[in-house]
């Protein structure tokens, strides 16, 4: 089992399960790193800041459908139509730290990037995740291009972490932590078969 050193000098084993509702941010993300995250509050969490990597579900709440044009006449309504109540386990990268520029203040967040893509938003809906291991503590960049780029590597290395070492994650879906019956993402079939 992996651990971490926490900021009291103690040490958190992995893997580390957390859950919260996902809020509204900046869209920097999307618009700006090419990598939309989902965010959750993360005041509780205790481990130090930093990129991350594991498992992840999503709750989806129970409401209507609502017709394109009720989504389009009010963009940060709630949940729309979904098929599930919980999706699939899909892989993710998250940086946790700081709330700069979000709609929380005084916060620390999780910004998870599902390795995924979804056809629309699911602000609202609840966010479970089993935090696998730590890929490298917060850095500063002197670009969004060198961003961007470290981005891209923790990506890469999340993806073979997950691939390479099912021993490491096994345990979070054994937990109980995500509902029953849950599949995992066809991506993350496609990066084990292609061992």
């Amino acid at each position: 089992m992996n651990t971490v050193q926490k900021a009291s000098s103690s040490l958190i084993k992995f893997p580390y399960y957390w859950s919260g509702k996902v809020l509204y941010g900046l869209k920097r993300g999307t618009t700006v790193l090419g990598t939309p995250t989902a965010n959750i509050k993360a005041d509780g969490i205790d481990l130090p800041n930093g990129v991350y990597y594991g498992l992840a579900q999503i709750m989806y709440p129970s409401v209507p459908s609502l017709t394109s044009q009720e989504e389009e006449s009010n963009p940060k309504s709630a949940i729309t139509a979904f098929n599930s109540r919980f999706s699939p386990i899909y892989n993710f990268v998250a940086s946790l730290g700081s709330s700069t520029g979000h709609d929380v203040t005084d916060s620390r967040l999780l910004e998870v990037h599902l390795l995924h893509r979804f056809q629309r938003p699911f602000y609202g809906a609840n966010l479970r995740v089993a935090v696998i291991d730590k890929i490298r503590d917060d850095r500063k960049y002197d670009s969004i291009q060198d961003l961007i780029k470290s981005i891209q590597l923790d990506i890469e290395h999340a993806i073979k972490e997950l691939s390479d070492n099912p021993h490491d994650w096994i345990p979070a879906i054994e937990s109980g932590f995500f509902i029953k019956n849950a599949l995992m993402a066809p991506e993350h079939h496609k990066q084990v078969a292609s061992q």
